[in-house]
């Protein structure tokens, strides 16, 4: 898969990420904690595009070395090796907080991406030629050093007015510097260009039957206007996806061109994706097309987008490299938008002291109801035989036999049956109210046990940006970096 990737070239001049931190307008640190958080969760999500996304985002609203670190980490993991090795080159000249074994690590990782990658010098006939490629534009001839660009073949667009467009196939190797000499040649033809996009990875374009490079493409194609081009998208388990363009001069026509699935092919050797989505009614595109049913798809082998979305949930962009008849399994769990992230935990926290309120009342009424039914216990003996010696006038109350006793006695004989009603009061409400409190103290449990906890939507506080938050980390070992989520520094 490494090495498929691999010819996805990203060809940058190397000064241009050291500055990409500083090249996006700048963030409050509110907005920029948002960000980190969100980029650890991407990055333990598997979703290392949207988790350097993140992290650069957050990067322009916090200084701290963790966070060039992160990007760096993200960067790298996400297959962009060219511009995490310029972030890792910047972190190591300026390391700020980072601990020493931390900076150690930053400085093997930085000696291993070098050495993986190679190195372009490009010497031209004419100054001031424009040069591009598939990550954009590179710059100006003569060029101050030479490009750092991933193994394998990429082409370099050059263009200057007055001259022919020039596109130049280079083969890189890794720990290798390929020299590259461009010949620009003078012409009076008028010229225009064509912006192609397409929805598909890893494409490869053909212009008049010539190789000019892999989707996305970086730059324009320059071509002589006034006269049709035929413009070729292919690749392998696709039909080939053609237009025929025709360019006014100094014009830029726009072309999206996205080879349809062959079918035929697709049966005998499509691979098996299953997506595991944490929530539910999510909405799936592949390679931008919306999937019907997003359990199972069966895709041609390659490099695909797969983007899963749903209301009040960031999007998750998964970019996949397949291969023929190899089932691949994903799990994808969305994070909250900031602004659902707070009714979250603010539904979380009124559910778990609601649970609390349940289990605190639930007590009081069961230890309250076991009260009353102790209590009608203890008195019931004493009243049921105060009624039946005041019924058979027997002492203490044999003086309601005299006559003249006998409205007194009356008086005695009710305080008794109200006793007797305090009694089965007691007894009746104990027998209700302990259930009702086993029940609130049960369901309290359960509301507990079950409910979200609020704090996994709580941001993590600034100080443990630096020192105990949970971010992607490395490892060096005999097999190379491993990648995964630790304790920062």
């Amino acid at each position: 898969m490494v090495e498929r990737l691999r010819l996805l070239i990203v060809l940058l001049v190397c000064a241009l990420p050291t500055h990409a931190l500083e090249a996006q307008p700048a963030i409050t640190e509110a907005e920029a904690r948002v960000a980190f958080a969100r980029g650890v969760e991407l990055f333990d999500a598997g979703d290392f595009e949207g988790a350097a996304s993140a992290f650069e985002r957050a990067s322009r609203g916090l200084s701290g070395a963790v966070v060039r670190l992160n990007y760096a980490v993200a960067l790298e993991k996400s297959g962009r090796r060219v511009r995490a090795l310029a972030v890792y080159e910047r972190l190591v000249a300026d390391p700020g907080n980072l601990n020493p074994e931390r900076l150690e690590r930053a400085r093997a990782a930085l000696v291993a991406l070098d050495a993986a990658l190679g190195r372009v010098t490009i010497q031209c006939s004419q100054t001031g030629v424009a040069l591009s490629g598939p990550d954009g534009e590179i710059g100006l001839t003569p060029l101050a050093s030479p490009l750092r660009v991933e193994p394998g073949t990429a082409f370099i667009h050059a263009s200057l007015k007055g001259f022919e467009p020039q596109i130049i196939p280079v083969v890189a190797r890794a720990g290798q510097t390929t020299d590259v000499t461009v010949e620009m040649v003078a012409t009076e033809a008028k010229l225009g260009e064509i912006a192609l996009t397409s929805r598909l990875r890893g494409a490869t374009v053909l212009l008049e039957g010539r190789e000019v490079g892999v989707t996305p493409l970086g730059s324009t194609l320059a071509v002589r206007a006034g006269q049709p081009h035929r413009l070729e998208v292919r690749r392998k388990g696709y039909l080939t996806g053609s237009a025929q363009v025709t360019v006014d001069e100094g014009a830029t026509v726009r072309v999206e061109l996205t080879p349809a699935i062959d079918d035929i092919a697709l049966r005998d050797s499509g691979a098996e994706v299953r997506l595991a989505i944490g929530q539910e009614g999510a909405s799936v595109r592949v390679d931008g097309e919306r999937v019907a049913d997003p359990r199972v798809l069966k895709l041609p082998p390659g490099v695909h987008e797969i983007v899963v979305t749903r209301e009040n949930y960031e999007s998750s962009l998964r970019v996949v490299d397949l291969e023929e008849a190899t089932p691949t399994t994903l799990t994808i769990n969305l994070a909250p938008t900031p602004a659902y992230r707070v009714q979250l935990r603010d539904e979380a926290r009124a559910n778990q002291n609601a649970a609390i309120a349940l289990l605190v009342a639930g007590s009081l009424v069961t230890a309250g109801s076991t009260g009353m039914l102790v209590w009608a216990r203890v008195d019931a003996p004493a009243v049921e035989a105060d009624l039946a010696a005041i019924d058979n006038k027997t002492a203490p109350y044999e003086h309601c036999t005299i006559p003249e006793n006998e409205e007194k006695c009356k008086k005695i004989h009710v305080a008794i049956l109200g006793d007797d009603d305090r009694v089965l009061g007691l007894t009746i409400g104990g027998a209700i109210g302990i259930p009702l409190g086993v029940a609130g103290v049960v369901t309290g449990v359960v509301m507990f046990a079950t409910g979200e906890d609020p704090t996994q939507y709580d941001l993590p506080p600034l100080e443990d940006l630096g020192s105990a938050r949970l971010t992607p980390l490395f490892d060096g070992g005999p097999g190379g970096f491993r990648i995964g989520v630790g304790g920062s520094f």
